[in-house]
This record gives C-alpha cells, sequence and structure tokens, in this order.
C-alpha cells in the first residue's frame, strides 16, 4: 500500500484509522465482519435479518434463567430439600446452552449476514471463514431472487494485507470497495 490516503474526500490518512492487533486473525476478522454488516445495511441498502442472534439470545437468556433459578433454590433451602430442582435446572442450563451451540454449529456454520434489499427484494447472504494461522479471509456472497428461488453466488479469498498496514490500521474504504466489486458481480451473473 505505497498511498497512506485512504479516502479522497475526507483526508483520511492511516494514522488516523482505528488500530487492530493484526497479529490476531481473530480480531481482523471482527473488524471485517463489523464493517461488511455496517456498509450492506448503512450504504448498500439491505435490511438484516436477526433471526440467528434472536434465536442465540433466546436460548442463552433461557439457559441463564435456569442458573438463576438453581442459585436461587439452593440460596433458599437446604441440600436435602433442593437438590431435585437443582438437578432439573442444570439439565436445563445444559440443554439450552447446548441447542445454542448446536444451532450455531449446524444451522448458522459460518453465516455472518443474512438480509434482504429494501428496494429490489434480493436476499443475500454472506458467509465468512478464517483459519486460525492464515491471513486468508474467505468471504462468500449468495444472491437468492425470492419469487424465483433463482440463486447465484460468488466467492473471494483475500489476504488481511490488502486491508491492514503493518501497524493494523483498518483501511475500511478498501475493504468496502472489494465487498462492493462482489455483490455487483453476484448482481451480473444473476442478471444472466
Amino acid at each position: 500500500m505505497a498511498d497512506k490516503t485512504v479516502n479522497n474526500e475526507t483526508k483520511e490518512t492511516f494514522e488516523e484509522l482505528p488500530i487492530i492487533n493484526n497479529g490476531s486473525v481473530n480480531e481482523l476478522r471482527i473488524a471485517c465482519d463489523e464493517c461488511l454488516s455496517k456498509f450492506l445495511t448503512e450504504k448498500l441498502g439491505y435490511e438484516e435479518d436477526h433471526q440467528h442472534s434472536n434465536t442465540k439470545l433466546l436460548c442463552g437468556y433461557i439457559a441463564c434463567a435456569f442458573a438463576a433459578m438453581s442459585v436461587f433454590v439452593s440460596y433458599k433451602l437446604d441440600f436435602q430439600e433442593s437438590k431435585l430442582l437443582v438437578a432439573v435446572c442444570v439439565i436445563g442450563y445444559f440443554i439450552f446452552s447446548s441447542s445454542m451451540s448446536l444451532y450455531t454449529w449446524k444451522v448458522q456454520q459460518n453465516e455472518i449476514f443474512e438480509g434482504q434489499h429494501r428496494e429490489s427484494k434480493l436476499r443475500l447472504k454472506v458467509s465468512v471463514v478464517t483459519k486460525p494461522y492464515s491471513p486468508t479471509y474467505q468471504m462468500s456472497m449468495k444472491l437468492i431472487v425470492p419469487k424465483t428461488g433463482k440463486s447465484v453466488e460468488q466467492q473471494v479469498n483475500q489476504s488481511f494485507t490488502a486491508w491492514f498496514d503493518k501497524e493494523g490500521h483498518f483501511a475500511e474504504d478498501l475493504f468496502k470497495h472489494d465487498v462492493e466489486l462482489l455483490l455487483s458481480q453476484c448482481e451480473g451473473k444473476l442478471q444472466d
């Protein structure tokens, strides 16, 4: 990245951008994932579907309710009186915690964004895969026409070094450009 200026309109330089720990693939991915969701909803006109988040939150809240009930019962009653109810609470906690993990693993998988365009009503699903100790961000976009069910998918594998400099400054404009390019490739394939 020879050019230190990221956005010509605001004269934003790498020194003014937030610093991400570029030694952590997880932190790099989180920065990209958050930027992607924000960009799709605020700038590209997609409305995010929060089904995955809501389902996991519901399971988590119910699991926490079982844990709280277990603590409350064991505080109010002695061990002999509370052991059956505490056992039920532990089993309930285990079931709902496990179902949240199973939902993430089997249903949500690597999907980080699902939504519908406000005007065209096209559905968009974005999945991301990163591997430990690998500086590659594998992004897959799938556009679906709800009326016909026709879908197209496009994928890109990009090194984090394309969007982060050696100090860890995130060039969001470069990342957004790549996201927009991938989305336009999907839209182009959909029209063919």
